[in-house]
């Protein structure tokens, strides 16, 4: 999960380029790959997808279909798509805007490894009732309990 990162720079700098160049066929030639990845079940690609619809990288922007593959990945546990849920549901991207959704990622994000989850979920908590917090933790262990088991 640390290595999404680099990954996902390392897309977005060839995708950028080969726009740029008018390269399209290179950077479909690319994309066909990863989303095949991501129909089998490989959380980093799923993430990757979801960060491809999330910024508009190599597909159309689209918060919906970033949803779809970011709660895919959220459940295989690629920590970085936990942490964009929580920023979506913060936003209100493809979703109302929920504070408790956006609390129960990035609580569950944290929980998992994510550096900033911890430093978001304060922010969002800032926000919140103390029973919305406590409603926003129970989702989380709901969550962690039912896909860590």
């Amino acid at each position: 999960m640390k290595y999404l990162i680099p990954i996902i720079i390392t897309v977005v700098a060839f995708l950028e380029a080969s726009l740029r160049l008018g390269a399209n066929d290179g950077a479909n030639d690319f994309i066909a790959p990863v989303l095949a990845a991501a129909d089998n079940g490989n959380a980093t690609a799923q993430a990757l997808v979801g960060t491809m619809y999330y910024y508009g990288y190599g597909l159309n922007q689209d918060y919906k279909k970033a949803l779809f593959w970011y709660k895919l990945a959220a459940e295989f546990g690629e920590v970085s798509a936990q942490a964009t849920l929580g920023r979506m549901y913060y936003l209100g991207h493809a979703v109302r805007q929920d504070l408790v959704q956006a609390h129960k990622w990035y609580d569950i994000a944290s929980i998992n490894g994510h550096e900033d989850a911890g430093s978001y979920r304060h922010r969002v908590s800032e926000k919140m009732s103390h029973d919305q917090i406590i409603e926003a933790q129970e989702l989380a262990a709901s969550w962690i309990y039912k896909f860590k088991n």
